[in-house]
């Protein structure tokens, strides 16, 4: 089984539309993955309707401030954790 970070799963997440469309249409509710994000339902919404973030938007989400090297630093981190879990991702489905 492959478990993803706190970090990992929010960049996934607010990295792609189709992913939360997936969820969605799945019979994932917006309140489950609001609290999967650890958002309030209403702040979930808001979010949803801009999705997808760039790395930058999601950077700023999780709690990156506007000075340069921090978020540049979490920016790096972002790509970094999309680029692994693709590598898991694509283990998982050639199995």
């Amino acid at each position: 089984m492959c478990r993803m970070t706190f970090l990992l799963s929010r960049v996934f997440l607010l990295h792609s539309q189709l992913l939360t469309v997936y969820f969605l249409k799945g019979g994932i509710k917006d309140g489950e993955l609001a609290q999967s994000l650890e958002l309030s339902e209403s702040e979930w919404l808001e979010v949803k309707i801009k999705i997808p973030l760039s790395d930058a938007q999601i950077a700023r989400f999780i709690g990156a401030d506007d000075e340069r090297r921090n978020l540049e630093s979490v920016v790096k981190s972002i790509k970094k954790a999309r680029h692994e879990a693709r590598g898991k991702l694509r283990k998982l489905t050639n199995k």
